[in-house]
């Protein structure tokens, strides 16, 4: 008698995921910015003028996660989504060092 666990067993291998390089390069660099946003949130407290970096970590964060959504999770509406949400953050970057 086969069990339940045993077609488990079998398609767990099947879930594989094989990422090219660039994909697992976009990966990395996603969890680094996140890192790197935390750090400059928390120094921004005490430096204000910091806040655009963060900013700009946002928007380089924002096109790496469309380019993940696209590539590796086939998901393109997020990833429009995610563009705007970076070109938005962009504007208001421009608009601020410039005032």
């Amino acid at each position: 008698m086969k069990s339940n666990l045993e077609s488990l067993k079998n398609n767990k291998n099947s879930s594989k995921i094989e990422l090219k390089k660039v994909q697992e390069i976009a990966l990395l660099s996603q969890a680094m910015i996140i890192c790197a946003i935390i750090i400059s949130f928390i120094i921004s407290r005490f430096i204000p003028e910091l806040t655009i970096l963060m900013n700009i970590y946002l928007v380089i964060l924002s096109l790496i996660m469309a380019y993940t959504n696209y590539s590796i999770y086939k998901k393109k509406n997020m990833s429009i989504l995610y563009i705007v949400f970076g070109v938005i953050i962009l504007l208001s970057v421009i608009i601020e060092w410039f005032n």
